[in-house]
């Protein structure tokens, strides 16, 4: 069990933090946050003591910060406790790019609470990879199923988090949609992005918003293609089912397989497994079974639960400020291009 001390008092931190972190068996021994009404009713709502500021909470000792603010204010507050020598879980989006050097020179340990990259599907994925069904993918290819740097945590994933951009190129495409009845009146805006990898990968990266309302624009997909398989999942009818489609093809043996992927639900939960039979009995259990998790919670979960394992081992976090930072880069660079129409380079 751990002790989890918070900075920050609003409502994600009281509806998903406190009741993952509660529903795991660690303890919260002590909040703070800016103003004394949000305070009151934080403390009311959840039964949490009021530390009263960011030194007596430090003071309390707490295991691990929980660090959950308004993101104008969540790196001002980082910088406060990085010296603390407590290990620090933040909130997304890291948008100063320089605050890698503060958190090195502290020698902090700074992990990032994003969620996309380990969704249940997405850890199923990591399994191809780190279990050698199929090699780390050349071409990784985001159209319209994830937004933003979520979309670039989750393709370079697949491609392996040592590999570094070298440039990024990009293009904004808009126009009007129409419909069976003329004009819908809705703007469609692109942004469609490409980047270029130390190893000579290559990320692609196409967004829409129009993709998410627009009835005739129903595939959307996450696509990584390796020199002996293919990975392509996303949605088609349902958009808020991510099993709808799931297409892994990959050469085992010496002969080209498509593997049946079977995610096996609890409805309204997210999978208690991930299987696939074909591939060696491959299989993502779900170590959050009861706990009427969706798929959100077991992401946000596994970062708490590799936590104790940083605390007790010393082991590293799930996802570190380094590589947050390196997305937000890259989406950065991306979205420069696309204003520009120039390419980008990385340093």
């Amino acid at each position: 069990m751990l002790k989890f001390g918070l900075l920050g008092a609003g409502r994600r931190m009281q509806d998903t933090y406190v009741r993952i972190i509660r529903a795991l068996g660690h303890d919260i021994i002590g909040f703070t946050t800016r103003t004394p009404a949000t305070a009151e009713r934080f403390s009311t709502a959840t039964g949490i003591v009021d530390a009263g500021s960011i030194d007596r909470l430090v003071a309390m000792e707490p295991d691990c910060i929980l660090l959950c603010v308004n993101h104008a204010a969540s790196m001002g507050l980082l910088r406060r406790i990085l010296g603390s020598g407590i290990p620090i879980l933040v909130e997304t989006p890291i948008e100063d790019l320089s605050i890698t050097l503060e958190v090195d020179r502290c020698r902090a340990t700074v992990g990032v609470l994003e969620q996309w990259p380990y969704l249940p599907l997405e850890q199923f994925k990591e399994m191809l990879y780190v279990q050698g069904v199929m090699k780390r993918p050349y071409l990784v290819q985001n159209d319209c199923r994830a937004f933003d740097y979520h979309a670039i945590a989750m393709l370079r994933t697949y491609m392996g988090r040592s590999a570094r951009p070298t440039l990024a190129m990009g293009q904004r495409i808009t126009t009007m949609l129409d419909d069976h009845d003329g004009k819908t009146g809705q703007i469609d805006s692109w942004e469609i992005g490409t980047v270029r990898f130390d190893g000579g990968q290559l990320l692609s990266h196409g967004f829409s918003y129009a993709c998410k309302s627009a009835p005739f624009r129903s595939i959307q997909t996450l696509r990584a293609y390796s020199a002996d398989g293919t990975v392509v999942t996303g949605r088609v009818d349902d958009r808020s089912n991510d099993y709808e489609i799931i297409d892994v093809e990959a050469i085992v043996d010496g002969k080209h397989r498509k593997l049946v992927v079977y995610p096996h639900m609890h409805e309204g939960e997210a999978p208690y497994s991930i299987l696939s039979a074909d591939s060696g009995s491959l299989e993502w259990k779900n170590p959050y079974v009861g706990l009427g998790f969706t798929d959100h919670d077991v992401a946000t979960a596994s970062h708490i639960t590799r936590m104790e394992s940083v605390v007790k081992n010393g082991d590293k976090v799930l996802y570190n400020i380094h590589d947050a930072v390196i997305d937000q880069d890259i989406m950065s660079a991306i979205k420069h291009a696309c204003a520009t129409n120039k390419p980008v380079g990385f340093r």
